[in-house]
């Protein structure tokens, strides 16, 4: 039997980005009216509409998704920009994991902050998120680690590849 999960989440907006669209608009305004004082006729018009359609451009690429698909243990994880364009960002058999488990609990917290680890793949909608979980793996003869919210389907199927090494969230109540 195929197993086939997929899951798609929004990544937050941040100060970053905040700070990245207002500049944009401050610029597409300013530039914008700039444009239109020159006096070259309906060139800076058309200008100015392509000027205006940049900060558009600009603004909407701020808005991230991405998508982890899950397929019979090989974990696909995509990253969509404004819902036009899609780039792989990892593609890896969940065998290749040495460690599952929450973000934020602090028994993992020494697997987290691993020194070896030389790359880190956020693909979170926030660091700060309660459902975000972390992944060790070697990739390339490199030590990287995927900050991801899998949902409890995807954490059950990586139990069926590797169960020792995944680790759920504990429950508050417990």
């Amino acid at each position: 039997m195929d197993l086939f999960i997929e899951y798609l989440i929004s990544r937050k907006k941040t100060f970053k980005d905040a700070l990245i669209i207002f500049a944009t608009i401050i610029g597409v305004v300013i530039i914008g009216f700039g444009v239109l004082l020159i006096p070259l006729g309906s060139f800076s018009l058309l200008l100015a509409v392509g000027v205006g359609y940049a900060g558009y451009f600009i603004i909407t690429s701020r808005n991230i998704e991405y998508e982890y698909a899950l397929t019979n243990g090989e974990l696909d994880v995509d990253k969509i920009i404004a819902q036009r364009k899609r780039k792989r960002i990892l593609s890896i058999h969940c065998k290749e994991f040495e460690i599952v488990a929450p973000l934020h609990e602090e028994k993992y917290k020494r697997e987290f902050n691993n020194v070896n680890i030389t790359k880190t793949i956020d693909a979170s909608s926030t660091m700060q998120s309660e459902h975000a979980y972390f992944a060790v793996f070697t990739l390339n003869g490199e030590k990287c680690r995927l900050i991801f919210e899998p949902t409890q389907k995807m954490l059950d199927a990586f139990k069926v590849f590797i169960p020792r090494n995944v680790f759920e969230r504990q429950n508050v109540s417990e």
